[in-house]
């Protein structure tokens, strides 16, 4: 009789501890209806010569990782897997090889990319 009653005892505490464990983000404030915007951009735009294989964008707000990564789009493309890697509102994208020498790339950032906040997609 007393184990069931501690087993019962033990279920109820269970269900409540796991009822309050739900993660939502703050609410509260106006919605965000504004699009996020790039801030900056390394290396420049129409840079020459460049070496590296990092590139860094900064917004001004924070956006959907998973829609960066969908929206990045480098040609020719290199090859391998760019890598990404975030603090904040800066993400830096890490290609696996240099560039090439005497080569032009174009990168661009679709406008699947959205905010966090409103899923608001780049203009």
């Amino acid at each position: 009789m007393m184990l069931k009653y501690l087993i019962c005892t033990a279920i109820l505490i269970m269900m409540f501890f796991y009822s309050c464990a739900n993660q939502l983000p703050p609410s509260g404030g106006e919605d965000d209806k504004i699009a996020p915007k790039v801030v900056s951009i390394s290396p420049k735009p129409d840079m020459k010569n460049y070496k590296g294989n990092k590139l860094v964008f900064r917004f001004d707000e924070y956006v959907d990782r998973r829609s960066f990564e969908e929206s990045f789009y480098i040609f020719p493309k290199p090859a391998g897997v760019p890598s990404f890697d975030w603090s904040g509102k800066e993400v830096e994208v890490q290609l696996p090889v240099s560039l090439k020498k005497d080569q032009t790339y174009v990168v661009t950032i679709g406008n699947e990319l959205k905010d966090v906040r409103g899923s608001n997609r780049l203009e």
